[in-house]
């Protein structure tokens, strides 16, 4: 447990947080390495609960074809699973990472628990884009006749 917390200190993310606030984030969730090219959520998942990245980087693929970049410090699956949707896209480990997992329910009670993770949360889900928006065509715009 010690190890987890001292990697949390470690991360800007973190900073300003108690050590009473990181070690009860550390029990929250497990610790894990995840080898490159694994796939952490699938698209269509639901509740599959989501995972805070140490360090690596990750790659969610969105129907509409973009890749959003995850990296230390960041979440990934929180938006779907606070909102409570399936997963849009694959998210792939593109380099060997280390990752907080967190289960719904560890999730929850954590953010019950830990107000400055409702902050990170919360800020997280504001700017994220659970379902990216199609591009849409522009219309042509005709052309202006001479004028004499």
């Amino acid at each position: 447990m010690d190890g987890k917390v001292a990697s949390l200190a470690a991360m800007r993310v973190f900073g300003g947080w108690t050590s009473t606030e990181l070690r009860r984030l550390a029990r929250a969730a497990d610790l894990v390495d995840v080898a490159a090219g694994e796939t952490l959520v699938h698209t269509g998942a639901w509740r599959a609960g989501c995972y805070l990245l140490l360090s690596g980087a990750v790659a969610t693929t969105t129907p509409d074809g973009s890749r959003l970049i995850t990296a230390a410090g960041e979440f990934v699956g929180l938006p779907e699973t606070l909102a409570e949707v399936t997963a849009q896209g694959d998210s792939v480990v593109m380099r060997a990472s280390t990752v907080l997992a967190f289960t719904v329910s560890s999730l929850f009670a954590a953010l019950e628990d830990i107000r400055p993770l409702r902050t990170v949360a919360l800020r997280e889900l504001a700017v994220a884009q659970v379902m990216p928006r199609q591009a849409r065509p522009v219309a042509p715009v005709p052309a202006l006749a001479p004028t004499s």
